[in-house]
Formats: C-alpha cells, sequence, structure tokens
C-alpha cells in the first residue's frame, strides 16, 4: 500500500543519514588526529617548544632539556645540568695520587689508606721517609721538644739557642769555677780529688694547666706514632 511505501522509504532515508553522521565523526576524528600528529611533529620533544619543520631536527640536538645519560652511572640527567652532575657523580673516575690508578670516586678513599706505593711523610719535617717512622722520629730534628724553663714546644734543631736565650731561664744559676789553689794543694797532699758543689739551680716553675696547655699539641703528634712526651 501507498502507506507501507512511504514508512519504507521514511526508514531507509533515516539510515542513510545515521550512517552519513557516524561518516562524518570519523572523519572528524581522523582529521584532528592527523593535526595533533602534525602538531606534535613542529614540537620540541623535550621542551614542548612550537618548531617549524627546518629547525626542529636542529632545536633538538641543542635543546637545553635534552635528555642523556651519564657516562658513569648511567643516570638519566638534562644538558643542563649534566657537567654539574659529572663533578659530583660518586662514579666518575678519580686517580690515586701515589699509584695512579684510576677508581670510581666513591672507592678512592678506601683505596688512598691501603694503597702500596702510598708514602709516607714525616708531620714534623714533611720529608718522604722510606725508613721506620719511629726510628725516623728519634733523629728528626723538627720534632717539637718541650723547653725545661718555659716548657713551650721547641724544634730539637732550634732548642739549644732556645735554652741559651729563654726568658724563663733563672738568672742566677752559677758558673763554673776551677778549683782554689788552696784545694789544689789540699788534694795533692792528702791524695783525695775534692771536687766543688755548686749551689742548686732556682728554676722558675709554671703552672700545670698552662704546661698541659702548651703539651697538648706535641702529645697530639706523638701519639700518632705510639711515642710519648
Amino acid at each position: 500500500s501507498t502507506q507501507s511505501t512511504w514508512e519504507q522509504r521514511l526508514r531507509e532515508d533515516q539510515e542513510r543519514l545515521l550512517l552519513q553522521e557516524q561518516e562524518e565523526a570519523r572523519e572528524a576524528e581522523l582529521e584532528q588526529k592527523r593535526r595533533s600528529e602534525r602538531l606534535a611533529e613542529m614540537t620540541c620533544a623535550y621542551c614542548g617548544k612550537t618548531l617549524t619543520s627546518s629547525t626542529k631536527m636542529v632545536h633538538e640536538a641543542t635543546c637545553p632539556q635534552r635528555k642523556t645519560k651519564c657516562q658513569f652511572c648511567k643516570e638519566t640527567v638534562s644538558e643542563t645540568s649534566k657537567e654539574i652532575h659529572i663533578d659530583e657523580c660518586p662514579a666518575r673516575p678519580v686517580a690515586c695520587e701515589w699509584c695512579h690508578i684510576t677508581y670510581p670516586a666513591y672507592e678512592i678513599e678506601n683505596h688512598l689508606e691501603t694503597c702500596d706505593s702510598r708514602e709516607t711523610i714525616c708531620d714534623f719535617c714533611a720529608q718522604v721517609i722510606e725508613e721506620d717512622m719511629e726510628e725516623h722520629l728519634k733523629e728528626c730534628e723538627y720534632v717539637p721538644i718541650p723547653c725545661s724553663y718555659c716548657h713551650t714546644n721547641v724544634t730539637k734543631k732550634h732548642l739549644d739557642v732556645h735554652l741559651s736565650s729563654c726568658s724563663k731561664k733563672p738568672k742566677d744559676l752559677p758558673k763554673p769555677t776551677s778549683p782554689s789553689k788552696a784545694k789544689i794543694e789540699r788534694s795533692v797532699s792528702i791524695s783525695e780529688p775534692i771536687h766543688d758543689e755548686p749551689d742548686e739551680p732556682k728554676r722558675q716553675l709554671t703552672e700545670a694547666e698552662l704546661e698541659e696547655l702548651e703539651l697538648l699539641e706535641l702529645e697530639r703528634k706523638m701519639s700518632k706514632y705510639g711515642m710519648s712526651v
């Protein structure tokens, strides 16, 4: 009938319209995707800056935000922080000052303490010591020795000069004198040697606390070698 034919055509028109709308929607989606892809192709992959096709490759090769891996620890860092990272990288190579072999920075301290090529340096004369350190210290002219008058630490090399001019040295120390003629004659007559007995020197002593402060540095250095003042 005419009514049924009209209804059939209406349904067909509706179906065609629906298919057309779906197709248009798919086309719009594909166009949006293509537009996004074109935009991505013109954007730096590191900093997001929009570029032209002619500058994109050059820019990305030098972009400050470009990511790179540290050649020592393989950590990913930006190009701008790479130099700072390498200077502080715990895996960066560091050469031993004694044997010149390279070790990772996190191992170098332990190596320096046990390096077979390590030289022993005297704390007092700063010389490289090949002999036993304890034997060297017995002869080293720069080992500090406390003055018997003022208790100031003076190097062995300069001790005699210091003692002769020390301001704390007692001024009334008796000078050695030759035996008198009478004593000599008496010694000859009785065949018994006569010995002068000079008066006991008077010494000025400092307080114990001052002496302890003066000897503190000496004790610290000497204790390193198992020696005592």
